[in-house]
């Protein structure tokens, strides 16, 4: 007897493909072209010994920070240590250590929070893990840096290793967001001060000076925060974007037109260079140095994408948003992923 079963996967897979074809091209009639991003005018901008091109975007008001619910004054699925504060643990019985970033975006969950229901207990909460923050940090060159202690392997890979001490853009974005919106309520001086220590870490550019850089210069003149400073940048897209919204806070609150440079300058970055993130009909690409794509960043990317539209007005980013949406939810990509599950039960 022949065997159907190479027959019935040629059979499906080309029905399969038909459909995705078809779907494609009613989808591109439904959808319309392209994004297209128009050319600006760029300007330059000194920083030490770099040179920075940006556009003047206009910075509005934006809500950058949103949270369907109050978050849980104890947050769950980590390790705490005595005095209550969550804490980074590989495996149960290995160390604890303090992870930056989940303290600063603690932080910023809590200050929402309290903002939602005025549960003083939000505030508490935060300003001990704001103490923490601040416990941990050192200084260097007058700017604030809050350490990694423990080793990262980028998506498990060996060779992409952090080892200790190192140092996170993403983290050094969120505390400046902490600081700043901790002020904002409190009025208490101290995080006036750490806000402006902190801030002087993004003007601190990569260099034989600052080996503890997150912020850099391509030879485009683009202006990187690096989640993950390595020897290649790493280019990671959330990070980054989380970053500059602590540029974002502190001018805000400042109204610095350093900061506000420097955030225009990230916004810039970010304008010409979305594009390569991109996967058409697929999940996009998590940084620029590795191919590896999340489901979960995906929809990350959108959200920010969408934010950024609201901090600047500019179409392009919500014209992206939408784009990025449909690579995953559109009809050729559903198919697409269809066709793969087809022949992976074929297989």
């Amino acid at each position: 007897m022949t065997n159907l079963k190479p027959r019935l996967w040629v059979l499906t897979l080309t029905i399969s493909l038909i459909c995705l074809g078809i779907a494609s091209v009613w989808t591109e009639n439904a959808e319309g072209k392209e994004p297209v991003k128009p050319k600006k005018a760029e300007i330059k901008f000194n920083i030490g010994s770099n040179t920075l091109s940006y556009y003047p975007f206009p910075i509005r008001s934006a809500e950058i920070y949103r949270l369907p619910k109050p978050a849980d004054l104890i947050p769950k699925h980590t390790a705490f240590d005595q005095d209550g504060i969550p804490m980074y643990q590989d495996k149960e019985g290995k160390p604890l250590y303090n992870h930056p970033v989940r303290l600063a975006n603690n932080i910023i969950n809590f200050i929402t929070s309290y903002q939602m229901t005025k549960d003083e207990r939000y505030l508490r909460e935060a300003q001990k893990y704001a103490k923490r923050l601040s416990d941990i940090a050192v200084e260097k060159d007058g700017a604030l840096y809050f350490p990694y202690d423990f080793d990262v392997y980028l998506h498990n890979i060996p060779t992409e290793h952090l080892k200790p001490r190192w140092y996170s853009g993403m983290a050094q974005g969120q505390a400046l967001s902490a600081f700043v919106r901790l002020y904002q309520i409190t009025h208490d001086p101290q995080y006036r001060i750490l806000a402006d220590k902190t801030y002087l870490c993004f003007a601190q550019l990569r260099s034989k000076n600052h080996p503890w850089w997150v912020t850099m210069a391509d030879k485009n003149g683009h202006y990187w925060i690096e989640e993950y400073p390595m020897e290649k940048p790493t280019h990671v897209l959330n990070g980054f974007i989380f970053a500059a919204y602590g540029l974002y806070d502190y001018y805000q609150l400042t109204k610095k037109e350093e900061a506000k440079v420097l955030l225009q300058a990230a916004i810039t970055t970010v304008y010409d260079n979305i594009d390569r993130y991109r996967v058409p009909d697929d999940a996009s690409r998590y940084g620029l140095k590795l191919t590896h794509q999340s489901m979960h960043y995906h929809m990350v990317h959108i959200e920010q994408l969408e934010t950024l539209y609201q901090m600047t007005g500019d179409p392009y980013f919500h014209q992206m948003s939408q784009t990025f949406h449909h690579d995953w939810y559109g009809w050729p990509a559903k198919f697409k992923r269809q066709v793969n599950k087809v022949k992976t039960a074929f297989e």
